[in-house]
């Protein structure tokens, strides 16, 4: 599989026994290819086409490595007065809503067009999410902030280990946010994964 990306890491080390082990920590940006080096991290295209296939922000687990995931950074940037009912501001929020979904590539190197969903996460509480204020049922940490001049901004952090547990990536296993909506309107739209390997 040769998507994994080039994700971001430093390193720690811990000692358990006599063994030593490292742990790597990953930040990953979800992009459109699944790589940060070539990908494109910002999701706001145009991605509504009605008979048009799913966009997929992405990232793949490394070919020869487990990936632990704790937590998912949603950042939406736009200008002025967003409103719980829309997203950012993009009046009464979305069409089709936006999917957390983990998938395996069944052996192929088609990223995840056609992969199988192993996991639909944002199914196991209602409906995708299609405004600001549904980022809160699954997310505690939603914070919406108003500097007074220029851009708000919207910060969501859905801590996976609070929900239940991590999300765990073997190679050939991807996790990704499916769109198909308009979110040309807003000026960042970002997701950003923070866990580690090792």
């Amino acid at each position: 599989m040769s998507h994994g990306g080039s994700a971001r890491q430093g390193g720690f080390q811990s000692i358990v026994g006599t063994i030593e082990v490292a742990q790597q920590p990953l930040y990953v940006h979800l992009t459109d290819d699944g790589t940060e080096a070539t990908g494109e991290p910002n999701a706001i295209g145009v991605y509504s086409t009605t008979s048009g296939p799913d966009t997929y922000f992405w990232h793949a687990a490394g070919a020869d490595r487990e990936e632990h995931f704790y937590r998912l950074m949603i950042h939406i940037q736009d200008s002025t007065g967003m409103a719980s009912k829309d997203y950012g501001n993009i009046t009464n929020g979305l069409a089709n809503g936006i999917r957390l979904v983990v998938l395996d590539s069944d052996g192929t190197d088609h990223g995840p067009v056609g992969a199988t969903i192993l996991t639909e996460i944002t199914a196991h509480v209602d409906t995708p999410v299609k405004t600001n204020a549904e980022w809160g049922k699954w997310c505690f940490d939603v914070n919406y902030e108003n500097q007074g001049s220029g851009d708000d901004y919207l910060n969501v952090r859905w801590t996976f280990r609070n929900s239940g547990t991590e999300i765990r990536l073997r190679p050939g296993q991807m996790i990704a946010v499916i769109l198909h909506d308009d979110f040309s309107g807003l000026i960042k739209h970002n997701f950003v994964l923070q866990g580690h390997y090792g």
